[in-house]
This record gives structure tokens, sequence and C-alpha cells, in this order.
């Protein structure tokens, strides 16, 4: 095993590792949703009634935020914050479900978003393809 891999499996027994990670998961479903819906850090800001600076302290890593603070962003980006327990070794994944009962031709523009989470090993090996 090289030094690289002991020292990351080191790292992997740690408290602070786990934290750090749950961050950048946040953060990078936080620049994920404001991709999506165009929506500049100053707007974040505004939209959760705080300061830009603290939006770039959250996007950058730096914030300790509560469950609270995750809430009130996930709502302000029209999300949900879902916390879920996993075993270490399982890699996760989130799968964005649409789902509309109504005609092509009777929709509103705005879509609902599901999410159904999916454990990589209960993942089938194939390609999914668009119908």
């Amino acid at each position: 095993m090289s030094d690289y891999s002991k020292l990351k499996s080191r790292s992997k027994q740690g408290l602070n590792y786990w934290v750090e990670s749950a961050k950048q998961d946040f953060m990078i479903s936080i620049h994920s949703a404001m991709r999506r819906d165009e929506i500049s850090k100053a707007k974040l800001a505004e939209l959760v009634s705080c300061s830009p600076a603290y939006i770039t302290k959250v996007l950058k890593g730096d914030a300790n935020f509560t469950i609270e603070t995750m809430v009130k962003i996930s709502r302000a980006l029209n999300s949900k914050l879902c916390i879920h327990l996993a075993e270490p070794h399982q890699a996760i994944r989130w799968f964005g479900v649409v789902e509309s009962k109504k005609p092509a031709e009777q929709r509103q523009p705005a879509v609902t978003r599901h999410w159904i989470h999916v454990n990589e090993q209960d993942t089938p090996k194939t390609s999914l393809r668009a119908s």
C-alpha cells in the first residue's frame, strides 16, 4: 500500500474527514441547484436573508452551518434537504425523477422533482435509454 493510500485510510478514521465530506456534498448540491435555477450568490443571499459574504463562505466550505441553515438554503433553492445514513463503504447516488400525470398540453411550465436514493451495489450494470 502506498504512503498516500495509508494516509487516506487513516484520515477516514477521523471525524474531520467525514465533516468535510458532508460539507462538500452539500456545497456541490447548492452549486447544482444554483446553476439549475440560474440563481446568483447575491440572489441566494437575499433569499436566505444573509450576506453575500456568508454565501461565499458556504460555497467555499468555510462555514460550519446548522441543519436550520441548511434547510433555509435548500428552501431558498426550491429544494428539499435530505439527510441519510449509509454504511461508510456504500457509494450513494441520487437520481431526479420528474413526474407528471397531465397530458403535455395541460402541463404547467414548472416541474415537480422527486428524488430517489439508490445504493450503487443495488444498481444494475446496464445503461439507460431515453424513450
